[in-house]
């Protein structure tokens, strides 16, 4: 079960189901992209690509580059300008989204 909210212009995905801790709501970023099959990417999605090997990245916002990157969950500081969230990125690779690392955890081994 999904919520939609808009504030200032940002979007936010609220999902009742993943608390923090107990009675904590949890909020997700809409990056302002859309995956290969026109899903909407929020930070915290986990998606996959059709290159063969790469494995399950993770979006993330980096705040010293100011933007979205997909990372592997071994790559929790570096960033990659190559993996920079971009809309030419997602049609080259055909990211599409498989969960995200609050209600799909198993998804980042």
């Amino acid at each position: 079960q999904y919520l939609f909210l808009e504030r200032g212009g940002v979007r936010f995905l609220y999902t009742a189901n993943t608390p923090v801790a107990e009675n904590c709501e949890r909020w997700l970023q809409f990056t302002g992209l859309l995956d290969k099959n026109g899903k909407e990417i929020y930070e915290g999605d986990v998606m996959v690509s059709r290159t063969e090997g790469v494995g399950n990245r993770v979006v993330k916002w980096s705040d010293q580059n100011a933007a979205y990157f997909v990372i592997s969950n071994s790559e929790t500081k570096k960033v990659d300008w190559d993996n920079c969230l971009t809309e030419d990125l997602i049609q080259a690779v055909h990211y599409k989204i498989i969960g995200n690392i609050y209600e799909n955890k198993d998804l980042l081994v």
